[in-house]
């Protein structure tokens, strides 16, 4: 599955619909209102401007798909697929975003299956221009066979990945480029692939030109610049790394205190049960208690249910 918080919150928020938090924008607004088209582009616009954008993009594409959105529940998949949870339940998420026609999610859902398998996904991805699909294939390529001509192929997907500003490809492409792997060798053309991946945010490309630096692999070596592409590396891959367990919790509490209903209700759940934190049901209990004051109507169910297990112990002492 998903994360237990998130098949729980999946449908759990879906009542919280008419939440009244921050306005974050025409997006956002059109998101709550229902169009579950403007979450996944609110979603899109947020994903890549580090871990403050990475946790609203995780409640936009959340928010979409309580409302069995495909696509939504599709990137919402990809930003927390690689998780220790059940991969029969993250399975089956993406291969129903993929019946609805959402590409990204069957690139996803392809990296679950056999190689030989996925490759029709990846190039079905790939022919309608989504540049992982294309960067996936051409990874296949390269692994699956070591002929020529596949090798060939697998530079000419990448450079398309790249040219659809999929940042991995670019690497690929470089990559080739520089020790001729499929390609005549292009050293200048290779590092300049690999230098605009690297001031893109893309750590694997910092952390390739900091070996080649390091090595002289194609280059003299210059351990002064080979550092400072490590240390690039190592900043780009802290700020793109969110566990699920860090980033919950953080996201939903951050949400509410902007004023977020939905942030505080799933907070509250996350408290109330336990769920990656320790339970603390008094928390929860304030927290519903501000989500139905903003009109939450399953925050105010809760605190019902609250009320009603406390009397219960009340009267049983």
């Amino acid at each position: 599955m998903i994360p237990k918080l998130f098949v729980a919150l999946f449908v759990l928020a879906a009542s919280c619909a008419t939440t009244r938090g921050v306005d974050r924008g025409p997006k956002h607004a059109s998101c709550v209102d229902g169009d579950y088209a403007a979450c996944v582009a609110w979603g899109d616009s947020e994903a890549r401007q580090g871990p403050e954008g990475r946790r609203n993009a995780l409640i936009a594409y959340q928010f979409g798909c309580t409302g069995n959105h495909a696509e939504s529940c599709g990137r919402l998949a990809e930003l927390f697929g690689h998780t220790t949870a059940d991969p029969a339940r993250i399975k089956a998420t993406l291969d129903s975003a993929c019946q609805g026609g959402d590409q990204p999610s069957c690139v996803e859902y392809a990296k679950l299956l056999p190689r030989r398998k996925a490759m029709p996904f990846y190039k079905a991805a790939c022919d309608v221009d989504v540049g992982e699909g294309c960067a996936r294939l051409a990874e296949a390529y390269r692994d699956a066979w070591h002929l020529s001509d596949y090798l060939t192929q697998s530079v000419q997907l990448d450079e398309k990945s790249c040219r659809l500003g999929y940042l991995p490809g670019c690497v690929g492409a470089g990559q080739a480029y520089l020790f001729g792997s499929g390609v005549a060798a292009d050293p200048a053309k290779g590092l300049e692939l690999l230098q605009s991946t690297c001031s893109d945010r893309e750590a694997s490309g910092c952390a390739l030109l900091a070996k080649i630096y390091e090595e002289g692999m194609g280059v003299p070596v210059d351990l002064q610049r080979s550092n400072a592409f490590y240390e690039i590396a190592a900043k780009q891959e802290q700020a793109q790394t969110i566990t699920t367990a860090q980033s919950a919790f953080v996201v939903y509490v951050d949400g509410c205190n902007r004023g977020d209903t939905l942030g505080c209700f799933n907070a509250a759940v996350m408290l109330q049960e336990g769920i990656e934190v320790d339970r603390n049901v008094a928390t929860a209990r304030e927290l519903f208690q501000q989500s139905c004051s903003d009109g939450c109507d399953l925050a105010c169910e809760r605190m019902k249910r609250i009320r009603t297990v406390v009397k219960k112990l009340s009267e049983s002492k």
